[in-house]
C-alpha cells in the first residue's frame, strides 16, 4: 500500500532522489523498492521530524473543519482529507500556487468549490437509465472533491456523491455511500 502511495504521489513522470521518513517499517520498505534513498529521523522521537509533524497536524486540523463546516459524517474524512489537501494546493499566495508551480501549466482551472457543497451533476449512463423518462438529466448531489491523476494533475473531473445516498441522521449509512466522477457539475444558484 505505501509503494502504491507514493507511486500515486510521485506521478508517472517525477524522479525522486531522496526521501526521509519516520523510519516507519512499511515506508522504508517502500523507498527500498522504488529505489529511493531514504534518510530516516530517530524512532519514536517526533521533535526529530517536527516539520512533518506539524504538517500532519495541520492536515488533520483541516480535514476535521472540513468536515464540521461540511455538515458530514465523519466517515467521509478521506474525502474531506483529499479536498483540503487540493484546496491548500490549488490557492493561489502571491500570485503563485503550490499546483502551478508543481505542473508548471499555469493555475488549477477547475472550479473551487466547498467540500459538501449542494451540486447537480450528470451521473453515469447506468444510473441515467433508472431515472424516470422525463425527470431532468441533472442529479442532485453533493461535492466531495476533484479526482488527480498521479502526480497531482487535476484529470477535469470531479468526485461527487448523489444527495439520495447520503443519510446524514444515520452516519454509518453514509460511509457507504456511492461516489462518482463527474466532467460537469453545477452550483445550484450560482452566478
Amino acid at each position: 500500500a505505501a509503494r502504491k502511495a507514493f507511486r500515486n504521489l510521485a506521478g508517472p513522470k517525477q524522479m525522486i532522489g531522496s526521501f526521509h521518513c519516520d523510519n516507519a517499517g512499511e515506508l522504508t520498505k517502500a523507498a527500498d523498492e522504488l529505489e529511493w534513498v531514504n534518510s530516516t529521523s530517530t524512532p519514536f522521537l517526533s521533535k526529530s521530524n517536527s516539520r512533518a509533524e506539524r504538517k500532519i497536524g495541520h492536515v488533520k486540523e483541516g480535514t476535521r473543519t472540513v468536515l464540521a463546516s461540511a455538515g458530514m459524517p465523519s466517515g467521509m474524512w478521506n474525502y474531506a482529507l483529499k479536498h483540503f489537501c487540493v484546496s491548500h494546493n490549488i490557492e493561489i499566495v502571491d500570485g503563485q500556487s503550490a499546483y502551478s508551480k508543481r505542473h508548471k501549466h499555469g493555475q488549477f482551472k477547475g472550479k473551487r468549490i466547498p467540500f459538501g457543497a449542494r451540486v447537480d451533476f450528470l451521473p453515469p449512463p447506468t444510473l441515467q437509465k433508472q431515472l424516470p423518462v422525463f425527470a431532468p438529466k441533472a442529479v442532485p448531489g453533493v461535492f466531495l472533491g476533484w479526482h488527480m491523476h498521479p502526480g497531482g494533475k487535476w484529470s477535469r473531473d470531479y468526485k461527487v456523491a448523489a444527495l439520495a445516498d447520503l443519510d446524514l441522521t444515520n452516519p454509518g449509512r453514509s460511509e457507504k455511500v456511492r461516489v462518482f466522477r463527474a466532467r460537469e457539475v453545477l452550483v445550484p444558484n450560482e452566478d
